[in-house]
């Protein structure tokens, strides 16, 4: 969740930096450095967390093959 909202002031920030800020060029591009980052490090969390997440489904079906070879013996 927290991915979406870096990605999204990220996303923010390079809106404003061309409608808000288009004359002052200092500001532009630092915020649209200052954005970069932004994504980059919200792609970080979202691919930290989908990671995760396989993760946790991998082991839940590796418990429930499990569970059902139990029942499939007795």
């Amino acid at each position: 969740m927290h991915g979406y909202l870096f990605t999204l002031v990220g996303i923010i920030m390079v809106v404003c930096s061309f409608t808000i800020y288009k004359d002052e060029a200092t500001i532009k591009y630092s915020m649209l450095v200052a954005s970069f980052f932004l994504f980059i490090f919200g792609s970080f969390i979202k691919f930290k967390t989908l990671v995760k997440l396989k993760k946790d489904m991998n082991d839940k079906l590796e418990a429930a093959q499990k569970e059902r070879e139990r029942e499939l013996q007795n």
